[in-house]
């Protein structure tokens, strides 16, 4: 467990690995698309975008998954604003 990062709360290696990443503005979808993919990517890119960012870096790694959360997905990325760069 990993404790520097929250004081007094500890939280597991991959937690801490993905807070540094989303830290330096990077994305990763490793996992199929889905309904909870998309909520992730919403909250993910939520705080990427509250610490002013740019460019906003996705990693997708996704075995595919859900059309509709994707396209959802999309839309959000669109809307955010920022420049993103995307590597798939």
């Amino acid at each position: 467990m990993v404790e520097d990062i929250f004081p007094g709360r500890a939280i597991s290696l991959d937690d801490a690995l993905e807070l540094r990443r989303l830290q330096r503005g990077v994305i990763s979808i490793t996992c199929e698309i889905d309904d909870n993919t998309a909520l992730k990517l919403v909250s993910q890119l939520d705080y990427v975008v509250g610490l002013n960012i740019i460019p906003i870096r996705l990693e997708i790694m996704s075995p595919g998954g859900e059309i509709y959360s994707a396209l959802a997905m999309y839309d959000v990325i669109a809307r955010c604003g920022r420049p993103t760069e995307g590597l798939v």
